[in-house]
């Protein structure tokens, strides 16, 4: 059709036309589906339109195609979390199972519009805050025996779990719980009604889930044996951001997870780490009323924790540049000074002992 190679059906376009002088192009509403590879080094492109009708997009569809603008119609919108400029998975190959990245949009939206009371903001990111959480809402699953929702079938943030056996990691839990609250406060703020499915899933969503004895939480529902299996010890110990990168819920128990920080401490593999889990684990500590562990989290000498006098967060010779550390720090800067919402203590993430005089300003308190 136009040059152009779709399947018999017209729902699939494998091969654009790539060396048509056209600047634009709109798919037509039949296609569900872009090949791999289908747009790639079609440089006189500078527009395409995608209709809201597709649900797959290839790998490298658009490689090459350096002054392409793409106008998508979305239905949901799904965050991938390791894409490179050609839109291929980089630096791995597990991005299409991680969905600890999926309410970045709208947690950064709400940290925009907390930063700034404008109602611009809001406007601005509307959409897309309501499109990420309409995704949000419809990847979790029903469990209709335990009636419940669960999120499973998913690489976590701890990427040592496996897609095939994962089930209700506590982060992705709370980022799922905090998102769709958030998303339901931004309806509210635009004189919009609440979505009545979302506050069901809100009100169903499994808690984290607790060792035998109650008195821990796991790295996933399915690792009952999170503490003893060196699988689940290594990576990032992504339970502590179930409360340290998002706040407190009716998920969790600040005892609990305070039991959970002295168990991480006490057996985790170190030198398996990466630079943001010491300032995650401190944001956690601070959460839960243990500034002493929050400031041991920072200055653990480690190899993942070295900071460069260049500033750098340097993990290897491989890689002596890692910016999710320095966020990292930074935001637990921020958790640690200025607090949280509904914290009244100055300075919470610092010890009360006399020895700590701090100073800062310019800093908001997190959710």
């Amino acid at each position: 059709l136009d040059g152009n190679l779709y399947n018999k059906d017209l729902t699939v376009l494998l091969q654009y036309a790539v060396g048509k002088a056209e600047s634009s192009f709109t798919l037509p509403e039949s296609v569900t589906e872009i090949g791999e590879s289908a747009f790639a080094k079609a440089v006189n492109l500078s527009e395409v339109n995608i209709t809201i009708g597709v649900k797959n997009v290839g790998c490298g569809e658009f490689s090459g195609c350096t002054e392409l603008t793409i106008y998508c119609d979305l239905e949901k919108a799904v965050d991938d979390s390791l894409t490179d400029p050609d839109a291929m998975e980089a630096p791995s190959k597990v991005g299409s199972f991680l969905i600890w990245q999926q309410p970045h949009l709208i947690h950064l939206a709400e940290l925009v519009y907390r930063a700034t009371n404008d109602e611009a903001v809001l406007r601005n990111y509307y959409d897309l805050v309501m499109k990420t959480a309409e995704f949000m809402y419809s990847f979790a699953t029903y469990d209709e025996a335990n009636d419940r929702y669960s999120l499973k079938g998913i690489i976590a943030a701890q990427e040592t779990l496996r897609a095939s056996e994962n089930v209700n990691p506590p982060m992705e839990l709370s980022s799922w719980h905090y998102g769709l609250s958030t998303a339901q406060l931004w309806r509210e703020r635009m004189g919009e009604a609440r979505v009545p499915e979302w506050d069901t899933l809100l009100a169903k969503l499994s808690p984290l889930a607790k060792d035998a004895e109650g008195k821990l939480y796991l790295a996933s529902e399915d690792a009952t044996d999170s503490y003893t299996n060196i699988r689940f010890i290594s990576d990032h110990p992504a339970v502590t951001g179930a409360l340290g990168m998002y706040p407190e819920s009716r998920l969790l128990d600040k005892e609990i997870m305070n039991n959970t920080i002295d168990k991480i401490f006490e057996v985790w593999n170190w030198d398996e780490t990466w630079g943001w889990d010491y300032p995650m684990i401190a944001m956690c500590a601070a959460r839960v009323g243990e500034p002493d562990k929050a400031v041991d989290a920072l200055l653990m000498k480690n190899r993942t924790n070295t900071c460069l006098v260049s500033g750098h967060n340097y993990q290897d010779k491989r890689l002596r540049l890692y910016l999710p550390g320095n966020g990292g720090l930074l935001t637990a800067m921020a958790v640690m000074c200025a607090g949280w919402d509904g914290c009244t203590e100055d300075t919470p993430g610092f010890p009360k002992d006399g020895k700590w005089n701090v100073k800062w300003e310019g800093l908001l308190p997190m959710p």
